[in-house]
């Protein structure tokens, strides 16, 4: 469960990741090591699963617009300082590339969350670079009227998509890492 102190910095960051998610998102984050994010906006999703990593754990970023984004002033470099701040043990990675091309150069992580551009051929090819790469496969925006690419995409890749909350979808993986 978050509680109030880091409803207050994850509610000041703009984003499409609601409450309910987020909460899934603290949950499962609280439960691995490591965790790629592709694809972050401003950061809300990114500091709410920082916020709730165990110690010294990685979290890696990838984003093409590093930061250029901005909406109501805050970008995803001003997030990435005030995680920096609230989380010095963090091992952060931010990675301003493409997703495929940081799937060859980042390490493999838990789990990957992915975000990133919506078009059908992107989110096809997130998924194949990342899915061998993690435990846990997931993502955003599984809504077939508002993003029935990502829809489309993850069920061409990955075959029992849940979506255990929200607009949350989670692919099984054979990935172990331990």
């Amino acid at each position: 469960m978050i509680d109030t102190y880091c409803w207050q910095a994850i509610d000041r960051i703009p984003g499409y990741m609601s409450r309910l998610e987020c909460e899934w998102l603290a949950g499962i984050a609280a439960t691995v090591n490591s965790w790629t994010e592709l694809g972050a906006y401003c950061g809300r999703s990114m500091l709410c699963v920082g916020l709730h990593l165990p110690k010294k754990a990685t979290l890696q970023v990838v984003d093409i617009s590093l930061g250029t984004v901005s909406r109501a002033g805050q970008t995803l470099f001003t997030t990435f300082v005030e995680l920096r701040q609230k989380r010095p043990d963090l091992n952060i990675v931010l990675a301003r590339m493409d997703s495929v091309a940081a799937a060859e150069l980042l390490k493999d992580s838990e789990v990957v969350f992915v975000d990133a551009n919506h078009n059908y051929e992107n989110v096809v090819n997130d998924i194949t670079a990342w899915r061998s790469k993690c435990r846990i496969l997931c993502g955003h925006d599984w809504n077939q009227k508002e993003w029935p690419t990502v829809v489309r995409a993850v069920r061409r890749c990955v075959p029992n998509v849940s979506n255990p909350t929200g607009s949350i979808w989670v692919a099984p993986t054979t990935r172990d890492l331990r």
